[in-house]
């Protein structure tokens, strides 16, 4: 979700990120490279599957250098490694399946499952 002064996003967990892990959030720096705010603010909203549900707000703030940093160094890493074919798959997730990832037939997870 976009506001005018701060980019949003919705997710369910039953535990909350540590506050490191909402500071070096990638996806927070994609979303505002993608749709930059003068703020710099992303807001996370958890809603909390516990015992008596919940929504959790935490915010974080990426500044220009922080955003060109991870446009000009970090993303062109990844891509160098992709190109060279030693990008790890992530094969921790619910998307690590038939049924949600197009490399599953030639994914070593994929092969060995």
């Amino acid at each position: 979700m976009i506001t005018s002064s701060a980019l949003l996003d919705h997710k369910t967990t039953s535990r909350l990120p540590s506050e490191r892990d909402i500071a070096n959030d990638i996806q927070a720096n994609t979303y505002l490279l993608l749709h930059p705010l003068e703020s710099g603010e992303f807001r996370f909203h958890f809603a909390r599957k516990v015992k008596q549900p919940d929504v959790v707000e935490k915010i974080t703030h990426r500044t220009p250098q922080e955003q060109a940093w991870f446009k000009d160094i970090l993303l062109a890493r990844y891509a160098k490694m992709i190109q060279a074919g030693i990008f790890p798959p992530s094969t921790e997730g619910w998307w690590c399946s038939p049924e949600y990832c197009g490399w599953w037939p030639i994914c070593k997870p994929g092969i060995d499952k």
